[in-house]
């Protein structure tokens, strides 16, 4: 249709992008998976890295091994860069979509110089971590016009699929059953589309606010970035827990809170309460989950029901109608979402706001 975002034919070709970004990790790039795999199971202290979108990717990652009871750290690479310090035996798995971040070439040279190991998670197969690392994943797809889409959720399954196999949490039948609900996702985006449609979300003034649990962390921490990089509308996100322990201030009739309810039956029924509560304070409530009751929210979005995929993860589902919610917002409040006044493509210096970067 004349006149969409390209943001926008980015978030419909993802769940494609990611079924092959899947089978190349489980085809061509099969070796250096297991090589990696096998670095981050017998690494006494593993690290995770990446900067804005990969950073966020990095919670969902992290939350695999905090599931399996095996320590890590993701960590925003510019804090690790600055502020950390490596040792012989740590492994980095470090992740970012052009590989040639700032934060991230000094990264690279910081763990050389400890004899730190680097694995690196990269779509361009030409970028300085790409080459550094011992394995690096390369993704292999379609650059996203500006707006991380695939390069989010692309990043962190690669990064996922390589610590789900080093603490013992890819299992037989996992790869066939996310393929089948990424397949699931293709048509739901038009369904999702039309309910963001008729949903008077977008403009307005008030807060918004992110909340969410354990793994949907990942998807709060980046649809906080996409509102503020795409609408150029400032939001918070909070785990659910830590916004009634005084964030939960700011609510007042007129903001907007999305809400990520969580699989485990307990911490789902606490969450639906709040959204209850939230909305007798008239906030304007969005539920993003599978098999949401009816009434609880007022807008729904209706994540597929996906037999055989474990709730760690759901990362790859639950950002996708949000997004879509977030392109909405940007055409309500008459912004371009395919241009960043600031933000370059490749941030490659520290140093002041940003070029700004607009897409041909």
């Amino acid at each position: 249709m004349p006149g969409e975002s390209r943001f926008l034919e980015d978030i419909r070709r993802e769940p494609g992008e990611l079924r092959a970004i899947l089978g190349r990790l489980l085809g061509a790039q099969r070796a250096a998976l297991d090589e990696a795999a096998r670095s981050l199971g017998a690494a006494a202290r593993p690290w995770i890295a990446g900067m804005g979108s990969s950073f966020h990717g990095g919670q969902a990652i992290q939350a695999l091994f905090d599931g399996a009871g095996r320590p890590a750290r993701n960590a925003d690479a510019g804090e690790l860069l600055h502020f950390a310090r490596l040792q012989k035996d740590d492994v980095l798995l470090v992740l970012s979509r052009s590989g040639r971040s700032v934060e991230i070439a000094g990264l690279l040279a910081k763990a050389a110089s400890a004899g730190a190991a680097v694995i690196g998670v990269t779509n361009d197969a030409s970028s300085p971590l790409a080459r550094a690392g011992r394995p690096s994943l390369l993704l292999g797809a379609r650059p996203d016009a500006n707006v991380s889409v695939t390069m989010y959720s692309g990043v962190a399954l690669a990064g996922a699929v390589a610590a789900a196999m080093a603490v013992g949490g890819w299992q037989n039948g996992l790869a066939p059953a996310l393929d089948r609900a990424l397949g699931d996702a293709e048509p739901a985006i038009a369904v999702w589309e039309r309910a963001v449609i008729a949903h008077d979300w977008g403009a307005h003034d008030g807060p918004t606010l992110l909340l969410a649990r354990g793994p949907g962390l990942a998807a709060a921490l980046e649809a906080r970035q996409l509102f503020e990089e795409a609408a150029k509308h400032p939001a918070t996100a909070h785990s659910t827990g830590a916004f009634r322990h005084g964030p939960n201030e700011v609510v007042r009739p007129g903001c907007r809170v999305l809400l990520w309810l969580p699989a485990e039956p307990r911490l789902r029924a606490l969450d639906l309460a709040l959204a209850a509560d939230l909305r007798r304070a008239g906030a304007n409530v969005a539920l993003v989950g599978a098999e949401l009751p009816a009434g609880a929210a007022d807008l729904a979005l209706e994540l597929p029901v996906q037999h055989g995929v474990p709730a760690a993860w759901s990362f790859l589902f639950e950002l996708m109608p949000v997004r879509l919610l977030v392109e909405a917002t940007a055409r309500a409040r008459g912004v371009d979402c395919d241009r960043f006044d600031h933000c370059p493509y490749v941030v490659e210096s520290e140093e002041g706001l940003g070029g700004g970067h607009a897409p041909p």
